[in-house]
């Protein structure tokens, strides 16, 4: 797998990348949810949270 060449000053272009691939490898070897949750946890120190986002000023699509 190839490493980005992208530069962040904060790091956090890193962290992400880093937890979307943890993210992908658990889906892929088809691990139900909470196991992902758990493997990620365990791999980069935290958990994910799909649904903490804000929708304000975003248009249903429905």
């Amino acid at each position: 797998m190839t490493r980005k060449n992208f530069r962040a000053d904060t790091g956090v272009a890193d962290v992400i990348d880093f937890a979307a691939r943890a993210r992908c490898r658990s889906e892929a070897r088809g691990l139900d949810p909470l196991a992902v949750a758990v493997t990620m946890l365990a791999e980069t120190g935290s958990a994910p949270a799909w649904t903490d986002y804000s929708t304000d000023g975003w248009d249903d699509a429905a």
